[in-house]
């Protein structure tokens, strides 16, 4: 099933199947710098759609942060960016959302984390969670 027709539970289940715990995930949307999302926009009005609401679900702990698309399918498995590739790792936060940016392997890369939309449900308790325990970062 595609990211419409997901649910949170569905995401909790995965996540604790994998890690065994649910307080140190996020649900994210991948977020284009403004710069970039322009050049799409020139570029292509669809791409800059489809590539723009990406949705992912990032799990963190001493490794560094899992990642798994979940916008076509759950199916697939989490990709592990490990701390010790990620140099600068930068928290923004808003009122009702925070962002969060690192360069990684020469790409950089962005995700917003929306504290009150129904798929995150659990963002702003893990979020604060994870802030306290410094990211999970050794």
């Amino acid at each position: 099933m595609g990211f419409l027709f997901n649910d949170v539970n569905e995401f909790r289940e995965i996540i604790n199947e994998k890690f065994k715990n649910t307080d140190s995930y996020l649900f994210a949307i991948k977020h284009n710098s403004t710069g970039k999302g322009f050049l799409k926009l020139f570029f292509s009005n669809l791409y800059n759609t489809v590539d723009s609401s990406r949705t992912f679900l990032l799990y963190f702990n001493e490794k560094g942060i899992y990642e798994k698309e979940v916008s076509n399918s759950t199916k697939g498995d989490f990709i592990l960016m490990p701390w010790d590739e990620i140099e600068v790792f930068e928290i923004v936060e808003e009122y009702r959302k925070a962002f969060i940016k690192f360069p990684h392997l020469g790409k950089n890369i962005s995700y917003e984390i929306d504290f009150d939309e129904k798929m995150g449900v659990d963002n702003r308790k893990n979020f604060e969670n994870l802030k306290e325990k410094s990211w999970h970062r050794l």
